[in-house]
């Protein structure tokens, strides 16, 4: 919270429900969310890149939302999705906006959270899952990460921007990765 505060972010909100933790993470948060890495930070595109060993997040703007599509490949294995979320639920999953949102406080009271919204996010402090918990072992469908300044500074930053492309945000991202 401290390095929130230190930039210019809010206070957290009043429902904080302390999930069952297995060593230093939540239980439902795969254990190499460690590994988690800003890849991608395109002002230009408004794409970020998030990776970690078997997974990647793709965020990028959808005319006034929020496009999450995550990958998880764990052979034999691939699992992938999408979501969509608003300006203000993408703040409060990346922990930059403590608003207590519409409906995740029964996510939060069964599952242990901090912020959530059900089948889009569930975060606790700097654990963040996308789009919902899962056991934390081999094979969940869901992108698990350990967030840090790095990634929320792009997350703040992309929030900030106007929006004025036109392109798919796939169309986007195949542009950006020819150059």
């Amino acid at each position: 919270m401290q390095n929130l505060a230190r930039l210019g972010f809010s206070k957290p909100d009043s429902l904080y429900v302390i999930p069952h933790t297995l060593g230093w993470r939540p239980f439902w948060c795969h254990y190499f969310c460690y590994e988690t890495v800003l890849e991608l930070y395109d002002k230009e595109t408004e794409i970020i890149l998030i990776s970690a060993a078997a997974s990647l997040l793709v965020v990028s703007r959808e005319a006034d939302e929020w496009l999450l599509e995550w990958e998880i490949n764990q052979p034999p294995k691939i699992a992938h999705g999408k979501i969509v979320l608003t300006k203000d639920e993408l703040q409060r999953a990346f922990g930059l906006s403590f608003h207590p949102g519409e409906s995740g406080d029964e996510l939060k009271k069964l599952f242990g959270g901090q912020s959530a919204e059900p089948g889009k996010y569930i975060r606790w402090e700097n654990f963040l899952n996308v789009p919902c918990p899962g056991s934390g072992d081999h094979f969940d469908p869901n992108f698990s990460m350990m967030l840090d300044d790095e990634i929320r500074k792009a997350i703040h930053k992309i929030t900030k921007a106007k929006g004025r492309f036109k392109k798919t945000p796939r169309k986007r991202l195949k542009s950006f990765l020819k150059k």
